[in-house]
C-alpha cells in the first residue's frame, strides 16, 4: 500500500476541487500548507472566483495531488482549454461532499477537507481546512526520479496567471523574467512529447488571452518557443 508523506510547514501545490454555486464540479490550482496534525491553510486572492465561492458557499474541498503539469495549466486557464476541461472526469469522494478528479488523469492522492474557518484580510482570505480523510488514488504507484523540469512546468502556470491579472509593470517584469527562465529550462533539458505539447499549450494561452504585448512590451526577453 502506498502512503502519502506530508510534512508540516512546506508549501505544496494541488488542484482544489469542489462543487460550485451551480452544483457542478470545478477545480483550481492552489498552494497549501499543513499547519497541524489535521489542519491545512490556504491563502486565496480576493479577486478570484474561488474566493467568491468560498465566501458564499463554504464548500467541502478535495486537494487532488498530481505531478501532471498540464492539469495545472488547464485549470488555471479554463476559458482557453474548454475542450480539455470537458474531457476530465470527476468522481465522488468518500467522506465529504466534493468531487475528486479521477485517477486516470494523473492524480496519485487525495486530501478530503471541510472548511473550518475563513479570515478576511486586505487582499486575501485565509482558509483553515480540517482534514477528514487522506487517500492514495491507487494501491500501487510508480514514481520517476525527481526532475526540476516538472517543477518549472507547474511554476509556468502560476507565472502566467500572475501576468494575466497584474497591471503594475514592475510586477509583470518580475514574473516575465521567471517565466522566461522556466521556459528555457524546459526547452534546454526536456525533449519528450509532453514538453513539446506543454510549450504549445503555453503559446495557446499567450495568444488567446492577448498576453504577448504584456509580456514582451519594453522587455528584452527571449520567450520564443
Amino acid at each position: 500500500m502506498y502512503f502519502l508523506k506530508l510534512s508540516q510547514g512546506i508549501l505544496y501545490e494541488a488542484l482544489s476541487s469542489f462543487y460550485n454555486s451551480n452544483k457542478k464540479p470545478t477545480a483550481t490550482p492552489l498552494g497549501f500548507i499543513i499547519t497541524g496534525r489535521d489542519t491545512i491553510k490556504l491563502r486565496i486572492f480576493k479577486n478570484s472566483k474561488t474566493c467568491r465561492e468560498i465566501l458564499k458557499n463554504r464548500p467541502d474541498i478535495i486537494l487532488n495531488l498530481t505531478n501532471n503539469p498540464k492539469l495545472f495549466l488547464i485549470f488555471s486557464f479554463k476559458e482557453v482549454f474548454k475542450e480539455q476541461i470537458e474531457n476530465i472526469r470527476f468522481i465522488e469522494s468518500s467522506r465529504v461532499n466534493a468531487p475528486k478528479i479521477a485517477p486516470e488523469h494523473g492524480i496519485y492522492g487525495y486530501i478530503e477537507c471541510k472548511i473550518e474557518n475563513v479570515k478576511e484580510h486586505e487582499d486575501q482570505i485565509h482558509v483553515t481546512l480540517s482534514i477528514e480523510n487522506i487517500d492514495a488514488a491507487t494501491p500501487y504507484i510508480t514514481l520517476e526520479p525527481f526532475s526540476r523540469v516538472i517543477n518549472h512546468m507547474i511554476d509556468i502556470a502560476v507565472y502566467l496567471t500572475k501576468i494575466h491579472k497584474l497591471e503594475d509593470n514592475k510586477e509583470i517584469r518580475k514574473y516575465a523574467d521567471l517565466l522566461n527562465y522556466s521556459i528555457h529550462i524546459i526547452k534546454d533539458y526536456c525533449s519528450t512529447d509532453l514538453c513539446s505539447e506543454y510549450l504549445n499549450m503555453i503559446n495557446k494561452v499567450i495568444k488567446e488571452l492577448g498576453l504577448k504585448d504584456k509580456i514582451f512590451s519594453n522587455y528584452d526577453l527571449d520567450i520564443s518557443i
